[in-house]
C-alpha cells in the first residue's frame, strides 16, 4: 500500500486504462487483473490498495475518462527552471555526491511515519465550502481529498475525535484551495483539461483580440511550427489513439472552410483552400474562467444586515485609515447625499483564483445597486446613517457619487485642454480629468468614466430570467438588442416583451443547456 506507479511518456493500452479506472474508483481495495501469458495461460495480477498513479506525458493522455480522474498539473519547462536544473547539475558534479540525499531521506522518514497508521479525517466545516462551478462531479471530491491529505500530514498538530479521526482545520482548506487554484490556473488545467500549449494558444488568441484567425496567424504568435499549431487546433491520431484538439475541447472555437482566390499580379488567378477558425471571447471567458472555492461565513437567512459578516474591501479600508490619520481635515461635503455612497463589500473567504495585482490601486466607481441591502430599507425608501466609516469614504478616491456616476451623458461635458497624462482638476474618482460639465458648478469627469459613458451599456441578465423557448425569430426590423444594446435584435419574446440578438440568444440557449446537463 502507498506505492507510486509512474508512467513516463507511455501510452496506456486499453486494458491498462481500465485497470487505472478500477484502481481509482476502488482506492481502498486491492485490484485483480486477469490476463494471458505468452503461453496463452491465465494469470491473475493483483495491485495493492491505496496506490498512486503518476502519468508524466507532454501531450494529452488521450482518454477523457482517465483525464477526468487525474489532478492535471503542468510540467514547469520555463527558462528559469532550465537554469535551476543546470545549476543543480553543476553543483552535484562539483561536490561529487547527491546534494539532495539528505532531503530524500527526510521525506522517506516522513512518509514511513504517515503510512504506519491509517487514520480517518473529518472536515467539520465541509458545509461551509462553496464553489463557483460544480459541473465536474469528481473535482469536489478531489478538493476534499486535498484537505484531508494536508490534515493527515499535520495530524500530530490536529485535534482528534472520539473515534480517533483527525479533525481538519480551516488552514488545511486554505492550503488545499491554494493548490487547487494553481491546478486550475497557472500550473494546470483541472477544470478545462487543457495542456499547457493549448491553454497558451487560447490565451494568445484572446490577447490578439480577433474573432477570426488562421493557423498561420496563430503559428506566428505562438512561435511553434505549423504542424504543432495545426495539431493543437484539430487534434491528431497517433498509433491508433485519437488525441482531441481545441476544436473538441473548447466551445469558443469553431471552424469553417473557405476557398480563397488570389492573383499573382501576372494575370494568373490561384484558388486555394483555407481553414478559418472563429473565436468567441465571451464564451471563452465563461468556459475558462477557472474555479473559485471559499468558506462561506454568512448565515443562510441573510435577513438582517447585522447578521451578515461583511468586510470592507482593501481600497475602502485604505481610505478609512487615511481619513483617520488626517483627522483635522473635513472630508465631508454638505451638498453630497452620504446615503448614495456604498463601500465595496466582500465576504471573508479564501478564493482559489490566482492573485492579481490591479493596475490602479484607487479602486473603482461603486453604485448602491451593486451590493445587497436590507429589503425593508429599500421598500421604505429610507436613508440609513452611514456611520463614521461611511463618512470617511465621502470624497475618497475609492468610491464615487452614485447619482452622477450612474447617469453619465458625454454630450453634457466640455473637453478640457489638458493632455491625458497631465495633472488636472480632481474628478470624483481622483483620476486625471478630461472634461467639464456645462453649467455643472465645477463637476469634472475623468477619462475612464468618459470612456464608459461613451460605450453602450451591456448588462448580462441573471441566469433563468429570460427563457429562450419564449423567443421567436422575426424578419422585421425591431431595433437593437435589449441585453447588449449593440447588435441588431432578431429574436423577440411577446411574453417578456424583450428582444435579443444572435449572440445573446445563443448565450441563453447555452445557459439553459448547462442547467439541464448538456455539456
Amino acid at each position: 500500500a502507498g506505492t507510486v506507479l509512474l508512467f513516463d511518456d507511455v501510452s496506456l493500452s486499453e486494458d491498462l486504462q481500465e485497470v487505472l479506472k478500477s484502481a481509482t474508483a476502488n482506492f481502498r481495495e486491492p485490484i485483480e487483473h486477469r490476463t494471458l501469458t505468452t503461453e496463452r495461460k491465465l494469470r491473475v495480477c493483483t495491485i495493492p490498495e491505496r496506490c498512486v498513479w503518476w502519468l508524466a506525458k507532454v501531450e494529452d493522455i488521450g482518454d477523457d475518462q482517465v483525464m477526468n480522474r487525474m489532478l492535471t498539473a503542468w510540467i514547469d519547462d520555463t527558462v528559469e527552471q532550465d537554469k535551476r536544473v543546470f545549476e543543480y547539475m553543476k553543483e552535484a558534479e562539483a561536490a561529487g555526491r547527491n546534494t539532495a540525499k539528505d532531503d530524500v531521506l527526510t521525506c522517506r522518514a516522513i512518509w514511513e511515519a504517515v503510512k504506519a497508521e491509517v487514520l480517518p479525517v473529518r472536515i467539520p466545516f465541509a458545509r461551509r465550502i462553496q464553489s463557483s462551478t460544480t459541473q465536474n462531479r469528481r473535482n469536489p471530491g478531489m478538493l476534499f481529498d486535498l484537505i484531508k491529505c494536508r490534515a493527515r500530514l499535520f495530524s500530530l498538530q490536529r485535534d482528534r475525535g472520539e473515534d480517533g479521526a483527525v479533525i481538519a482545520r480551516p488552514e488545511d482548506f486554505t492550503a488545499a484551495a491554494r493548490l487547487y487554484a494553481a491546478l486550475s490556473g497557472t500550473a494546470g488545467g483541472q477544470e478545462t483539461k487543457l495542456t499547457k500549449n493549448e491553454a497558451a494558444a487560447l490565451a494568445t488568441v484572446a490577447g490578439m483580440g480577433v474573432e477570426v484567425f488562421t493557423i498561420r496567424q496563430l503559428q506566428s504568435a505562438l512561435g511553434l511550427s505549423y504542424y504543432q499549431t495545426r495539431r493543437l487546433l484539430n487534434g491528431y491520431v497517433s498509433r491508433g489513439t485519437p488525441y482531441s484538439g481545441l476544436l473538441e475541447k473548447c466551445p469558443a472555437i469553431s471552424l469553417y472552410d473557405a476557398t480563397v482566390t488570389e492573383s499573382d499580379g501576372g494575370g494568373v488567378t490561384v484558388r486555394r483552400r483555407e481553414q478559418y477558425f472563429t473565436f468567441d471571447i465571451e464564451v471563452y471567458r465563461a468556459w475558462g474562467g477557472g474555479a473559485s472555492v471559499w468558506l462561506d461565513d454568512d448565515p443562510d437567512d441573510g435577513s438582517s444586515a447585522a447578521d451578515v459578516q461583511h468586510r470592507y474591501s482593501n481600497c475602502c479600508q485604505q481610505e478609512i485609515g487615511r481619513s483617520e490619520e488626517d483627522s483635522g481635515k473635513d472630508v465631508q461635503d454638505p451638498d453630497i447625499d452620504r446615503s448614495m455612497y456604498v463601500p465595496v463589500q466582500q465576504n471573508e473567504r479564501t478564493e482559489s483564483t490566482v492573485d492579481r495585482v490591479p493596475d490602479d490601486d484607487r479602486g473603482a466607481c461603486v453604485f448602491r445597486t451593486a451590493v445587497h441591502e436590507p429589503r425593508d430599507t429599500l421598500h421604505r425608501g429610507e436613508k440609513t446613517d452611514p456611520g463614521p466609516n461611511m463618512a470617511a469614504l465621502i470624497g475618497s478616491t475609492c468610491c464615487t457619487y452614485a447619482a452622477n456616476a450612474a447617469n453619465i451623458n458625454p454630450a453634457d461635458y466640455i473637453p478640457l485642454p489638458v493632455e491625458k497624462d497631465e495633472p488636472g482638476p480632481a474628478s470624483a474618482t481622483g483620476r486625471p480629468t478630461s472634461s467639464l460639465k456645462r453649467g455643472g458648478g465645477g463637476k469634472y469627469l475623468c477619462y475612464d468614466c468618459l470612456k464608459k459613458g461613451k460605450r453602450p451599456g451591456k448588462v448580462q441578465p441573471l441566469p433563468g430570467v429570460l427563457d429562450h423557448r419564449t423567443f421567436t425569430r422575426t424578419k422585421v426590423e425591431i431595433g437593437r438588442c435589449d441585453v447588449c444594446g449593440e447588435k441588431k435584435a432578431v429574436y423577440r419574446s411577446r411574453e417578456t416583451q424583450a428582444k435579443v440578438c444572435e449572440g445573446c440568444y445563443a448565450r441563453l440557449v447555452r445557459e439553459w443547456n448547462g442547467r439541464v446537463g448538456v455539456r
